[in-house]
């Protein structure tokens, strides 16, 4: 039976013993709810939870029980998937980064504020839930997507939109179930979020991400090129945006580049908007991107300062 007991017993279970390759995955359905924050991490005043069949005798799980058993002490180089078809979800392991897509399937990525945030943990954390904090999430009768039985809208969705492609981005994946639901007349809105900043390009299921491309060969021996700009923006009248500093920024940089890592006067550019011959004009700094990068291969190194 899903008690309190039970589920934190499991949740235990789960990572206890996890190692460096391990893929972890909880799935939950069942009823989310609210209660009074009571360490002030919410801005909300609330906590999210997950409600056990014993809530009215043992009470519910916290967010901050759920982040202090699945997640804060995760070792480095283990995943840990999570999928919350419940109601109150958006943010029930207190994860820092919060991904938006808007109407137009662009992203949006929410750091939590330093104060906002938990002890960090090592390990890679993803959680797809049913909908936003504020929201409810929903249930769906017989005939949702061929199912024979009841089932979550979330499940469904997320079992209509992975099935369809088992290498799917997590951009892809986060449109994908929330337009199911959306076509489907749901108005949920199902959350994305992570412990560690993600690539959304990514594989969302890391075992069926493809190979990476082996790196072509060097052709020739590498390369080292330095660029460095200060702009004290002289074209301005004092005390109207004009700076001070940044030149000497650049002069510093330099420095450290030449004394510290070796670079020599030739592999470094510089723009500075005190001589006439190195104006940081938007052409100049252009101009001076691609000559950083032009004919860049493996083993290059390269270095950009900005002041």
């Amino acid at each position: 039976r899903p008690t309190r007991k039970n589920i934190t017993t499991a949740l235990k279970w789960l990572v206890n013993g996890a190692s460096d390759g391990d893929h972890l995955f909880f799935h939950y359905s069942g009823h989310g709810s609210q209660q009074d924050d009571t360490d002030g991490d919410e801005m909300s005043g609330k906590d999210d939870t997950l409600v056990p069949v014993d809530y009215q005798q043992a009470g519910m799980i916290s967010d901050d029980e759920l982040r202090s058993i699945l997640v804060t002490n995760l070792p480095k180089g283990v995943r840990l998937t999570v999928i919350l078809d419940c109601c109150h979800s958006g943010t029930a392991l207190d994860l820092p980064y919060k991904i938006g897509v808007d109407a137009s399937n662009m992203v949006e990525v929410k750091k939590k504020l330093p104060h906002q945030m938990k002890l960090p943990s090592n390990g890679d954390v993803v959680m797809l839930s049913g909908c936003m904090d504020t929201q409810t999430s929903a249930d769906a009768g017989v005939g949702l997507a061929g199912n024979t039985q009841s089932s979550g809208a979330m499940t469904t969705a997320f079992k209509v939109t992975i099935a369809k492609k088992k290498d799917i981005s997590f951009h892809e994946l986060i449109i994908g179930v929330r337009g199911f639901l959306k076509t489907q007349g749901f108005q949920q809105v199902p959350q994305l979020s992570s412990e560690h900043s993600l690539n959304l390009g990514d594989c969302f299921m890391p075992e069926w991400a493809p190979p990476a491309a082996a790196m072509p060969p060097a052709t020739r021996l590498p390369v080292r090129k330095a660029l460095s700009i200060g702009i004290n923006y002289y074209v301005l009248p004092a005390g109207q945006g004009q700076l001070s500093g940044c030149i000497n920024d650049s002069d510093t940089m330099i420095g450290v580049l030449k004394e510290v890592f070796q670079f020599q006067d030739s592999q470094i550019r510089r723009l500075r908007d005190d001589r006439k011959d190195m104006m940081p004009t938007k052409a100049n700094i252009l101009a001076s991107f691609r000559w950083l990068t032009d004919g860049a291969q493996p083993g290059d190194d390269m270095f950009l300062h900005y002041s």
